[in-house]
């Protein structure tokens, strides 16, 4: 009798070239990024832009994968899929302006479209997440329900402690959580010296300022980084176990920390060196309508 086993080959094949499918997209990923150029005069591009937002996804849904022991190659390219999602996502938002209700909507779309299909790859299957302010929207195979979000909803407390006030038809425009201040003597708004700025996934301008493509760049940051970066609940497990209820979309303010601390040992400047606001001032001087 044959003592040939009959164990299908298929998945050791896989988890054989798993690692080094990853890594091969990992360096090619660090060839083509300009971020191997970490200096204050080396410029964000478009290279920056495909390695961020498609490049990057990839790897991770693919290193994800191969931990959860799921097919890597079609995480791989549902990730990749995605993340042409999100770079589309990214241009459209840039071109937003605040009478543009239709393009603001369609690049929300977009962006979550993209990120849901980047960052479900990993499962072998299709999970829709969607933030709505304070609230994110969820669908897949167990069905559909709203969560609360923890930076999501603490946030709006924040901006509303520090004197804005809300915008409601500015948010029913953008489909983003908005707020507003009065302008200072100096067109500024606040006490930081910034004509805009948004934090999480709202933003606060003035009522004439024209600065809505920059800050819902910032916003879809946000966005991706729930994906792309580790939250506060992965770093700290206690945490993940008192908001269970809760998403956890504290990996941009992680990202946005440790940018920060880096622009401060390097003595750049927070409101134009680090790769958020690098990337964000890229794509409107690149895509934006004039």
């Amino acid at each position: 009798m044959s003592s040939f086993s009959h164990e299908p080959r298929g998945p050791r094949l896989v988890t054989r070239f798993a690692a080094p499918a990853i890594i091969t997209i990992f360096l090619a990923a660090l060839a083509l990024s300009g971020w191997l150029m970490t200096g204050r005069s080396a410029a964000f591009n478009g290279r920056d832009l495909a390695v961020l937002n498609i490049a990057a996804p990839a790897f991770l849904a693919g290193w994800r994968a191969h931990r959860c022991k799921t097919p890597v190659g079609p995480a791989i390219l549902q990730a990749l899929a995605g993340g042409l999602f999100i770079q589309k996502a990214m241009e459209t938002a840039s071109k937003c302006r605040d009478d543009d209700p239709w393009r603001a909507w369609r690049a929300k779309f977009l962006m979550n479209i993209g990120t849901s299909l980047a960052e479900s790859a990993p499962e072998g299957r299709f999970r829709y997440r969607m933030d709505l302010g304070p609230f994110w929207f969820e669908a897949g195979p167990g069905g559909c329900r709203f969560r609360p979000a923890l930076h999501a909803t603490l946030a709006p407390l924040l901006n509303l402690a520090d004197g804005a006030r809300l915008d409601l038809n500015r948010t029913l425009r953008l489909g983003t959580l908005s707020f507003e201040r009065n302008r200072n003597s100096d067109g500024t708004i606040g006490r930081n010296g910034a004509l805009a700025y948004s934090n999480a996934n709202n933003l606060v301008t003035n009522r004439d300022g024209d600065h809505v493509g920059h800050e819902l760049v910032h916003t879809f940051q946000y966005r991706r980084e729930a994906f792309l970066s580790p939250s506060l609940g992965q770093i700290f497990p206690a945490i993940r176990c008192r908001t269970g209820r809760w998403i956890d979309d504290t990996g941009w303010s992680v990202a946005w920390a440790a940018e920060c601390l880096m622009a401060d040992i390097r003595g750049q400047k927070r409101d134009f060196d680090i790769p958020m606001e690098r990337e964000a001032y890229e794509l409107t001087s690149s895509f934006r309508c004039h």
